[in-house]
């Protein structure tokens, strides 16, 4: 049942980022060098979608898979019944399933990023930072010397994680 509202879940998110993708303006009056960037953004979007789409149907056709092979029955007594070899290449193959399965969830959470576009990954990482630096801002007040240093240090790493990202999709660098 889980698997089932995981997969429903997935398949919601796609098609709710899709109708975004299709209601982003298109930027027909106003500043010609935005109409530009908006059809790249939307270009950039549908791909996105895509790639979502075969990630989710992806992880579907796995779990589907898995489902059908543990509901053949019994196979806790086969594997029991099995020799060494078998018994390996049955752990391999899950642990193949179950990799695939891991990649394609990777995908839908890259393109899902790649969806909420600069302005919104912006405002959440800038709201993050806010919430250490004034964590970091407390713990100097208590003369917490070594807490202050570590969140310091917890804030450089997510701001170099943010601008590599930023640059990984494509954005530049403000």
């Amino acid at each position: 049942m889980k698997k089932h509202l995981i997969i429903a879940l997935a398949v919601a998110t796609v098609f709710a980022m899709g109708l975004v993708a299709f209601a982003q303006p298109g930027g027909g009056g106003g500043f010609g060098g935005q109409r530009g960037n908006f059809q790249a953004r939307r270009e950039a979007q549908m791909k996105a979608v895509e790639a979502l789409e075969q990630a989710v149907a992806k992880l579907k056709e796995g779990m589907t898979a898995m489902g059908q092979r543990g509901a053949g029955g019994g196979q806790r007594g086969n594997f029991q019944e099995m020799t060494e070899e078998q018994r390996t290449q049955l752990m391999e193959q899950m642990r193949t399933r179950r990799q695939e399965q891991q990649d394609a969830i990777t995908t839908i959470e890259t393109q899902v990023v790649m969806l909420k576009g600069r302005r919104q990954l912006q405002t959440e990482h800038e709201e993050a930072l806010a919430q250490l630096q004034a964590i970091e801002a407390q713990a100097k007040r208590e003369n917490a010397t070594q807490t202050a240093a570590m969140i310091a240090k917890m804030t450089q790493e997510k701001q170099t994680n943010f601008d590599q990202l930023m640059e990984k999709m494509g954005y530049s660098q403000n």
